[in-house]
C-alpha cells in the first residue's frame, strides 16, 4: 500500500472525529482508517507535524473528544534525560493541524510519586471513559486535596495509559486532579490477559478508539 509505513513504527494517536489513526515514523505519518482498517493518507513528518525531532519520538497520544471543534495531538520525545511534549490542534472539518505556540514543553512529572520516569515512556493511549471497565479507583481520596467539590466513591472516567520501557503501565486520572493512580506489569492489565495477546515486550505504539468499538489497538513489532 502506498500509503503504509515502510521503516519500523514508533508511536500511534487516535483521531476519532477525523476517522482515523495516526501512525509515527522518525521520518513520516501515515493515516489509517479506524472503521475501515485501511491506509488513507501518508507524508513526511515535518510538512504535518513540523519541528519534532522524528528519532527522538518514542510515543503520541490523541485526545478526540466528539462534536468538539479541534483534536489534540501530543508527541513525545525523548532526548538524554530529558523529555518533552509537543501540541498539534487538527481541525476537525478541514484537517488543517496547527502547532502550539510554545513548543515544545519539557515533560516533567516530579511532583507526583505515582508518576514514571518521563524518558522511559514507549506507547501510550488516551480513553474518554472507562467503558470496558479495565480499571477502577476512587479518585476523591486522590483528588480531594486540590479538587475539594469531587464527590465521594468517584471511579475513574477517562484515564491516560503510559507503556514504559520496562513494560509496565501507569494509569493517570484524565479528570478531575490529572494524577497517576495505579501502576502494574502491562501482561497483568485485562487486555493483555486475554489469550492470543501480544507480550508486552512486542508493544511499540498503541492508540485507543472510543467512536468505533471502544478498541485498544497495538502496534506490535515482534
Amino acid at each position: 500500500d502506498p500509503h503504509a509505513p515502510q521503516d519500523p513504527i514508533l508511536a500511534a494517536a487516535n483521531a476519532d472525529q477525523r476517522g482515523y489513526a495516526y501512525v509515527f515514523t522518525a521520518t513520516s505519518y501515515h493515516q489509517l482508517s479506524v472503521p475501515g482498517h485501511q491506509w488513507v493518507g501518508s507524508g513526511s513528518l515535518a510538512s504535518r507535524f513540523p519541528d519534532v525531532p522524528g528519532s527522538q519520538l518514542t510515543s503520541a497520544i490523541g485526545v478526540s473528544w466528539p462534536a468538539e471543534a479541534q483534536t489534540g495531538l501530543i508527541l513525545i520525545t525523548v532526548s538524554g534525560s530529558n523529555a518533552w511534549l509537543w501540541f498539534y490542534d487538527e481541525d476537525n472539518s478541514s484537517g488543517l493541524v496547527v502547532p502550539r505556540a510554545d513548543n515544545p514543553q519539557p515533560l516533567d512529572w516530579s511532583s507526583d510519586p505515582l508518576a514514571p520516569s518521563p524518558t522511559s515512556t514507549k506507547a501510550a493511549f488516551q480513553t474518554l471513559g472507562n467503558a470496558n471497565g479495565w480499571t477502577h479507583h476512587d479518585l476523591y481520596s486522590l483528588c480531594v486535596a486540590t479538587e475539594p467539590t469531587i464527590p465521594p466513591d468517584t471511579d475513574v472516567g477517562p484515564y491516560t495509559g503510559i507503556i514504559t520501557s520496562s513494560d509496565q503501565l501507569f494509569l493517570y486520572a484524565a479528570s478531575w486532579c490529572f494524577r497517576f493512580y495505579e501502576n502494574m506489569p502491562l501482561a497483568l492489565f485485562t487486555p493483555f490477559v486475554e489469550p492470543g495477546s501480544p507480550t508486552p515486550a512486542e508493544v511499540v505504539a498503541a492508540f485507543y478508539s472510543t467512536e468505533h468499538g471502544d478498541r485498544l489497538y497495538v502496534v506490535v513489532q515482534p
